[in-house]
């Protein structure tokens, strides 16, 4: 079972992923497209909340009880913690957020930047994880 276990974090991680991507191809104009697209952005950052919490866990139950001594779990950290910051900032330029006006800013689009350059170096990162993340299958 154990075995099993160090398997399903990266199973998990890329249904997280392959969620996130479903999300980002749905760009339309249309509001029901829009909405779901929102929900599918939730779903996939919690997926990958869920499995990184499933990653320490995993790490911590382990026998040597080697929590952060990887970089595999250093980078992840950063990795959620950049999928976090993004997911705040898609909210903000979503139409159905109270913080959206109706005209967009120079504000939106300065949002919109840092939104996307924060998605850039998370996707980076979350690869960077799959490498990092092989040497400790057992």
């Amino acid at each position: 079972m154990t075995a099993l276990s160090a398997y399903l974090h990266p199973i998990w991680q890329s249904v997280a992923l392959v969620t996130a991507a479903w999300g980002l191809r749905i760009r339309t104009a249309n509001v029901l497209h829009e909405m779901f697209r929102v929900y599918l952005e939730a779903i996939a950052v919690t997926l990958l909340a869920i499995g990184w919490i499933h990653g320490l866990w995993r790490m911590a139950s382990g026998p040597y009880s080697q929590v952060f001594r990887s970089w595999h779990a250093w980078v992840g950290t950063v990795t959620i913690g950049l999928f976090g910051i993004d997911a705040y900032l898609g909210i903000r330029l979503s139409p159905f957020s109270q913080w959206t006006s109706a005209s967009r800013t120079v504000r939106d689009t300065e949002v919109r930047g840092l939104h996307v350059f924060c998605m850039a170096i998370a996707l980076f990162l979350a690869i960077t994880q799959v490498v990092l993340g092989l040497p400790l299958l057992p």
